[in-house]
């Protein structure tokens, strides 16, 4: 088995900022706390290196993980430290088979419940951990890779995809493959006495003549079932090029009988945004990848795409068109707490919060009505707020000091009125 890298993105994602939620909204035990939301998503904690094969063999390996998140408990509008564990939610059956994990936080179950309008693998905090193929190490990143470049590039420039669909679809490369299309399943490796650069030259040269049914995930996207592999082995040699071609195997992704129109056509139409960029990732995963327990996985790699690849190649809203004559610092007038967005609107996840009160910076807006958006920095977050909230702080005015001259000319004078004596009050 080939040497590995492990690089561990701990990227600590306490999600979207949600407000306290109604009580009527809930049911739970009397005795319990409930946690009604979380604070500061998007906040990334560590990176850690991994060398050779020691990939950790439980969740307590993993070090400096976080023993607390800032929750919200019992519709109470102050934040409050939560002590947790952690646990694995999106490792396959052989570890070996994956390149991107989350970690999820882990209550006292006993003391603390969940609100029933929040999900769990969205909303609660989460660890992402990143596994990446050593050989080439110093092309592998979380982002910005020589392949992660050339895949983004095919599916912007080539399919004309949004960066949203692109952020989706890339996600679950991660998690497959890490970008790398010679990539032979990990546990297969040690079946068939193959790595990944032996098992390739073996298929191209004609060799090995069983890649079609030995059920072993290949490629960008893991090809396993027998009829996708057999349209990827024809493929490559239509091509006259090795099944490790990376612009090959992109092209088969799209490539008739292969992905259907119906699921081109929902990643064409998803929103340019955070939220679409996880809408593409889920769709590609229920509706392309297909793995085992594919709804957390689609809730998995959603978060990928929104809080990781979205950040780096989707970023900030769309055709902005706002001013900085509405520059200034701003007061939050919320009755509770004002959402930090990640787009002009509601439909844009939630970055942070503002508290009622709190100064906030605007560096530019839409306008100053109620339907205005405007850019705010807070605490280290910066994102778009609803001007309906926020009133500009007034400027303070200087203090006025006067004075009585006898000559006009601002010199105070030092003796009193005088009658018949013309006198100056000077500012």
């Amino acid at each position: 088995m080939r040497k590995q890298i492990v690089s561990l993105a701990l990227v600590l994602v306490l999600a979207a900022g949600l407000a306290p939620m109604a009580s009527a909204s809930r049911e739970s035990p009397i005795d319990k706390h409930i946690i009604t939301g979380f604070v500061n998503q998007g906040k990334q904690i560590s990176v850690v290196n991994w060398q050779e094969n020691d990939r950790p063999v439980s969740v307590e390996d993993y070090p400096d993980l976080p023993e607390k998140v800032l929750v919200y408990l019992d519709d109470e509008p102050e934040a409050v430290e939560l002590p947790v564990g952690w646990r694995s939610v999106g490792l396959n059956s052989d570890p070996e088979d994956t390149f991107y994990d989350q970690l999820s936080p882990q209550w006292d179950e006993t003391a603390y419940t969940l609100d029933r309008g929040l999900d769990y693998l969205r909303d609660a905090p989460y660890v992402g951990v990143f596994f990446e193929p050593g050989e080439e190490a110093s092309l592998m990143s979380v982002t910005g890779t020589t392949y992660e470049t050339s895949v983004y590039e095919f599916l912007t420039k080539t399919k004309g995809l949004n960066a949203a669909a692109a952020c989706g679809i890339m996600a679950n490369i991660q998690k497959e493959s890490s970008f790398y299309p010679n990539n032979l399943q990990g546990s297969y490796e040690k079946k068939l006495g193959y790595t990944d650069a032996t098992y390739t030259a073996a298929v191209d040269n004609g060799s090995y003549t069983n890649f079609v049914h030995d059920s072993a995930g290949y490629g960008l996207c893991q090809w396993t079932y027998w009829s996708r592999k057999q349209g990827l082995l024809n493929y490559a040699r239509s091509k006259g090029v090795s099944i490790a071609d990376l612009q090959m195997q992109l092209e088969y992704m799209f490539s008739s009988g292969e992905m259907s129109s119906a699921v081109y056509n929902r990643l064409k139409s998803v929103e340019n945004s955070a939220e679409g960029a996880y809408q593409a990732a889920s769709c590609f995963c229920l509706e392309y990848e297909k793995p085992a327990n594919m709804e957390t996985q689609a809730a998995i790699r959603g978060n990928l795409a929104k809080n990781t690849y979205w950040p780096q190649y989707g970023g900030g809203p769309i055709d902005c068109t706002c001013s900085t004559d509405y520059a200034g610092t701003y007061i939050c007038t919320s009755k509770t707490t004002l959402n930090i967005r990640s787009g002009h609107g509601t439909s844009y996840p939630s970055l942070g919060l503002i508290g009622k009160g709190e100064e906030v910076w605007v560096s530019k807006a839409s306008g100053l009505s109620d339907s205005d958006w405007a850019h705010v920095s807070y605490n280290g977050i910066e994102g778009l707020a609803s001007m309906q909230y926020l009133e500009k702080k007034p400027t303070a005015r200087p203090a006025v000091r006067s004075w009585i001259s006898r000559t006009g000319m601002g010199e105070k004078d030092t003796g009193s009125a005088k009658y018949g004596v013309n006198y100056y009050v000077c500012y």
